[in-house]
């Protein structure tokens, strides 16, 4: 069911069905947090097994199959989570299809820049400092940040920042 939730994107089927990470160069076969783009390659064929129109119902053993090699927790026969599978697809997707090859290291946001700075400007550096390491088709469709704000209850000291999500839990 989450793959077909996926399938069920507007966007990121086109992305696929169209082939445009070939055209443009988006598999990053180089990056150590991905598959060298073959989960992107794999799953854009599943797409397009799945929206061809030529087949009924049937099980995708051939993705599952390279799915369960990439990830082990997905080899066997035991039900999955289909929220930590709809994450590690989108993490994959996107680590797969990453524009940036050498990743920078990207200094955290200092406290006394976000307590002096409007929350506005704030959100855009810290957006603006995810970007410089994390560029893909999934980035640009369905990643966004959030803000945080902790307390300590003990010493009330505030930290606020802006963290980065590909799905927010309901």
């Amino acid at each position: 069911s989450g793959w077909q939730c996926m399938a069920s994107l507007p966007l990121l089927r086109a992305y696929l069905l169209s082939g445009q990470f070939k055209v443009n160069g988006d598999i990053n076969r180089d990056n150590p947090l991905g598959t060298g783009g073959k989960i992107l390659e794999e799953f854009s064929e599943l797409m397009h097994f799945m929206w061809s129109g030529k087949y009924g119902a049937r099980a995708p053993q051939k993705f599952r199959s390279f799915l369960a090699k990439v990830r082990p927790q997905y080899s066997g026969a035991d039900q999955q989570d289909a929220q930590e599978l709809l994450n590690d697809m989108f993490d994959m997707l996107h680590e797969d299809g990453n524009r940036v090859r050498k990743k920078p290291y990207v200094e955290a946001l200092e406290d006394k820049f976000v307590e002096k700075t409007d929350l506005t400007r704030v959100g855009q550096e810290a957006w603006r400092r995810f970007l410089r390491r994390n560029r893909s088709a999934i980035s640009d469709l369905s990643m966004g940040q959030v803000y945080n704000r902790v307390t300590c209850p003990h010493c009330n000291h505030s930290s606020k920042n802006f963290d980065p999500f590909n799905m927010l839990s309901l």
